[in-house]
């Protein structure tokens, strides 16, 4: 019978929704996580812009847990196009950390 347990891990992260879990190594854990917001403010002129543009490549923070475990949280960027400015840029929304 294989060995097996939970815990709870607070990533500190709004607006997120979990993809998917997995172990790497036998101890790292990769946690793929997705936005779940639909728009960004765009980096030009400030406005609010929900015209979705694809993704980014995965990015990977790493975090050490109390434990002593190493877990990546692993997500890809929504890209956003800018239907108000001139040159149309694309703005990256932000996965951002709450901080008290």
């Amino acid at each position: 019978m294989a060995w097996q347990s939970s815990f709870t891990i607070d990533l500190d992260l709004p607006d997120i929704r979990i993809i998917s879990t997995s172990l790497a190594r036998e101890q790292d854990l990769i946690i793929e996580v997705e936005s779940t917001l639909t728009t960004v403010a765009c980096d030009q002129c400030g406005r609010l812009i929900s015209d979705f543009d694809g993704y980014d490549p995965a990015h990977k923070l790493r975090y050490l847990s109390p434990g002593g475990r190493i877990l990546y949280v692993s997500f890809r960027p929504k890209r956003f196009r800018c239907p108000y400015c001139e040159n149309h840029p694309v703005t990256l929304q932000q996965l951002k950390r709450i901080t008290s």
